[in-house]
């Protein structure tokens, strides 16, 4: 498990978002709004 959540949010494009997942051997990256809620969660089968 990660100490520090990596979270991207529905703004960011799907690029920069598959870029932050390969960087940080990711298999899915939660997406947060700007309330902090959780909208839903990008995995690698997404891209």
């Amino acid at each position: 498990m990660t100490r520090e959540v990596v979270t991207t949010s529905p703004e960011v494009h799907l690029g920069q978002a598959a870029r932050v997942m390969v960087e940080r051997h990711l298999k899915r990256l939660p997406v947060i709004d700007d309330n902090g809620k959780l909208v839903g969660i990008l995995g690698r089968l997404d891209l």
